[in-house]
This record gives C-alpha cells, sequence and structure tokens, in this order.
C-alpha cells in the first residue's frame, strides 16, 4: 500500500480555480483540488485550522446532500471506492 507523504499547507501547489491540474497524478491532483475547495469556501490561508476546515467541509457537504436528497454515507462509500482505485492506479503507476 501506498505511504503518503506528509506535506505541509505550502507544499501543495496553489493553482487557480477552473483549472484542472491534468498533469498531476494521485493523490497530489487531489489534494490541490482539494485545497482549493477549502480556499474557496474557508479563511484557509495556513494550515494553523486545517484540520477544523476539513470537518466544516465534510458537515456543510452532508447538509448539502440533505438538501439535495442525497444519502450521504451511500456516497461515503462510493467516494471511498474511487479513492481506493485512485491510490491502487498510482501505486501500479510506480
Amino acid at each position: 500500500m501506498m505511504t503518503a507523504t506528509r506535506k505541509t499547507w505550502e507544499e501543495i501547489p496553489d493553482i487557480e480555480l477552473g483549472k484542472i491540474p491534468e498533469d498531476t497524478a494521485y493523490p497530489d491532483r487531489s489534494a490541490i483540488i482539494a485545497k482549493r475547495f477549502l480556499k474557496a469556501g474557508y479563511d484557509a490561508s495556513d494550515d494553523g485550522d486545517l484540520e477544523c476546515h476539513v470537518t466544516d467541509a465534510i458537515a456543510d457537504i452532508r447538509h448539502l446532500c440533505d438538501a439535495l436528497g442525497f444519502d450521504f454515507f451511500a456516497l461515503y462509500d462510493s467516494a471511498y471506492d474511487h479513492y481506493r482505485a485512485e491510490i491502487n492506479e498510482n501505486e501500479e503507476a510506480e
């Protein structure tokens, strides 16, 4: 199993909204997208409160699922399957 390399907030590249970092492999690509998401929705300018921002983002997504009538836990399970597939794809590429 791939071991994630711990990075600081500053080490994750800032790529402008609307751009997809297609040339970047998982999991770095996903980290860039998630960083953009947090910066767009929260005052995520440094890593001081990042755990709080991630927690808030997950809660906000759950509220959105409620509003749309989606089953949060079914989507979570599906997201985990996508995550595992991306990790496996990255391991095979190494």
